[in-house]
């Protein structure tokens, strides 16, 4: 399966992954301590009521804290979310299985999922207790399912849906019975949504995850080479930023009450959003209340950068209250917004910007609406250049705190330049030294050397509008721009913006890549432009991004050949020892799947297996995480065990046709309908094989076949090919 769609693809499991390796992470001691049974205890059967109901997320009794906290991830569609996947893959990988044919491996088939309702996951932590759930519809029930999750949680069976727990359990309350259904049947406007609230969130797993992280630090200080000066340090180093990165994400946290995040997989886009609700009483409240009372007037009207990469262009918003809770925000990390607040406070929060990388440089262009006029001569310039250079400045103790103070002061990036004249208004501006940004970067190595000299910003003012360019040429002709402006009613969101993906990186790359390693204009999709908007109400933020497919497709098949031509043209290095590339690709899998101590020498879960069933199930988890060697090699052993198994042949056969070993694959699923004849899943995988290998009217008879003996992806397929 191409590893590029493996989140669309897999990430309800992902999702339900991220839950279940919360638990593990945090130490699952918690929820034995509630009482939770040993594994051994798991329960398969109709859902037992409790003895006594238990409270759902966010009851508690009158006078105790808040009930545990909960991540719900919901999946609507989930058969259409499927095909549009197939056709994506299918466009840019055609010669590779179908997503949804890794995804029935992994579900244990996929006609069985009743499509008219959501598959929902939810996870909850609290004190003393952390444990997820899922909820599948289903219109018939699907032993495969059962058996294979059954490994590692419960599977309870209700009417028409299966839950799977985990840690496992021996019954499920009523409460969440109810709250599970009731989240399936929502009508959802997305693919995947996950919603929570991260105060409560970071509240609940923060001291856990620091204490797992002193946990982590008092073991490597225990290690062998704990002796060692430089190693100790760097782990008690790592630790301390792993400390900060947990602060900071908790201070962030604190001021939003609930988010959702999806994703909407709609036809030749994808569209990924966020909404963000505020905690009562935050900075973040506050100025979402003020925000909406800002001036509905823009004053700008249709400014339009013209023959820019991007445009990005924001409505009249509370300057002033976004500076507020923005420095509350950022003094908890130890930085000062306070020097710029001045000056910001004197701007609407309108403005038009457009820039560009062209001839390897960054091209801008840009006004500004401030709240009265201002005169050029007047001190605003100066007030905005020296409150630049003054919040630069007041970066070095934060980066000496941070133990990466550079060799200058920050404001050193800065080199004021000298006043200009644009049609009688003086002008100013400064370059961004891109020598010392790059020895910032090295932090104490050999900056590498920068493919263009610096940044340069010029200003000058019209009335109440702040221009920026390039030079004072750029200047000029926003001076002229700026007579033609008429005022009128702001519309659209608060903020919008396109960028060309494609030219933009094309230009990045001239700047700071050789040209062997450069996008080729040639190869440019012209279709990948990127949309971007956000907006504020009175009590929730939101954002959203939306991508072509289409561009995204051919973005890849421009890095990859740009890829392939720098490879070729770059010397060979040589190496003391032959590198293991395939290691980095078992890194990328959940569990390494080959080698001593691996899951594949790891011993099954469940009642004692025969030899041949115990490599049957090695060699299944293989192939749902993806290796098709270690399939290969295990199902080759269950057949040793037992040569007439038709089930290890077709899976044999499956696992050499993901090698594109088609011949040797072909035969084998042949072997298996000898034995087989009639199976439905074995005529369809004989199909895929023909299909793969560009035998398509032997891959067609097959799928109609399949389908006639009952194979819904077969007839999936033919459905799709019909319409």
């Amino acid at each position: 399966m191409n590893k590029k769609w493996i989140f669309l693809v897999a990430a309800p499991i992902l999702a339900a992954a991220v839950v279940v390796g919360l638990v593990f992470f945090l130490g699952s001691q918690g929820s034995q301590d509630a009482g939770t049974p040993a594994a051994d205890t798991k329960v398969r059967g109709k859902i037992a009521k409790p003895a006594a109901p238990a409270k759902e997320a966010g009851e508690a009794a009158p006078g105790q804290a808040e009930g545990p906290v909960q991540v719900v991830l919901t999946v609507a569609r989930f058969d259409k979310m499927m095909d549009t996947i197939d056709e994506w893959a299918a466009q840019s990988h055609p010669e590779k299985p179908a997503p949804s044919q890794q995804m029935g491996q992994m579900l244990g088939g996929l006609d069985w999922v009743d499509e008219d309702r959501n598959i929902v996951v939810r996870g909850r932590i609290g004190e003393n207790m952390m444990e997820a759930q899922a909820l599948i519809p289903f219109t018939e029930q699907n032993e495969n399912f059962t058996a294979m999750a059954g490994k590692f949680g419960t599977v309870l069976t209700g009417p028409d849906y299966y839950i799977y727990a985990f840690p496992p359990v021996p019954q499920i309350p009523d409460e969440t019975v109810a709250f599970l259904q009731d989240a399936a049947k929502r009508k959802m406007a997305d693919s995947i949504t996950l919603e929570t609230s991260p105060a409560r969130l970071m509240a609940a797993a923060g001291p856990l995850i620091r204490q797992k992280i002193e946990q982590t630090l008092a073991q490597a200080q225990q290690r062998p080479d704990a002796t060692d000066a430089p190693s100790a340090r760097d782990a008690e180093k790592a630790a301390r930023e792993a400390m900060k990165v947990v602060d900071q994400l908790e201070v962030m946290a604190s001021q939003v009450s609930d988010m959702s995040l999806a994703i909407n997989l709609a036809g030749d886009e994808v569209r990924l959003s966020a909404d963000y609700r505020p905690k009562e009483g935050t900075n973040f409240a506050k100025f979402l209340s003020r925000a909406a009372a800002t001036s509905q007037k823009s004053v700008l009207g249709d400014y339009e950068p013209e023959g820019h990469q991007s445009v990005i262009r924001t409505l009249p918003y509370d300057v002033a209250g976004f500076f507020d809770w923005m420095n509350d925000l950022y003094a908890q990390f130890g930085l000062d917004l306070s020097a710029l607040a001045p000056v910001a406070k004197q701007m609407t929060g309108e403005s038009v910007m457009g820039f560009s990388m062209k001839d390897g440089k960054l091209i801008l262009e840009g006004i500004a609406a401030l709240k009265e006029e201002k005169e050029a001569e007047g001190p605003f310039l100066d007030d905005l250049l020296n409150a630049t250079l003054a919040y630069l400045k007041g970066m070095d103790p934060y980066l000496a705190e941070q133990g990466e103070k550079p060799p200058f002061s920050m404001a050193d990036l800065l080199i004021p330049l000298p006043e200009g004249r644009v049609r009688g208004q003086r002008t100013l501006g400064f370059k961004l030294d891109m020598s010392r940004m790059a020895e910032l970067a090295a932090s104490g190595r050999p900056a590498p050397p920068m493919p263009f000299d610096g940044l340069i910003m010029r200003f000058t003012l019209a009335g109440d509008k702040l221009l920026m360019a390039n030079d004072d040429s750029g200047l000029e002709k926003l001076v002229l721009a700026v007579n033609d402006l008429k005022e009128a009613p702001a519309k659209g969101p608060l903020f919008q913006g396109t960028m060309d993906m494609g030219a933009f990186m094309c230009g990045a790359m001239e700047a700071m890549l050789p040209p062997e390693a450069q996008l080729q204009q040639a190869m440019l999709p012209g279709d990948l432009v990127l949309v971007f908007e956000a907006g504020l109400d009175k009590d929730r933020a939101w954002l959203s991004y939306t991508i072509p497919v289409g561009g995204m497709m051919n973005m890849q098949k421009a890095l990859e050949e740009t890829a392939t031509a720098a490879a070729s043209s770059r010397p060979v290095q040589p190496v003391d020892e032959p590198v293991d590339m395939e290691a980095y690709d078992r890194m990328a899998q959940p569990e390494t799947l080959e080698g001593p101590g691996s899951a594949m020498d790891a011993p099954v879960p469940g009642p004692m297996l025969s030899p041949a069933q115990a490599f049957m199930e090695k060699a299944e988890l293989a192939a749902i995480y993806g290796n098709p060697q270690a399939a290969e090699k295990n199902y080759k052993k269950a057949l040793e065990k037992d040569p007439d198994n038709p089930n290890a042949l077709f899976g044999l056969a499956m696992a050499l046709m993901d090698q594109r070993k088609f011949s040797e694959a072909m035969e084998k699923v042949n072997d298996a309908l000898e034995k087989d004849p009639d199976n439905p899943d074995f005529l369809y995988g004989r199909a895929r094989i023909h299909l793969l290998s560009g035998n398509k009217d032997a891959a067609m008879v097959d799928f109609a076949v399949a389908a006639e003996k009952g194979s819904a992806d077969a007839q999936r397929y033919l459905n799709r090919q019909a319409s």
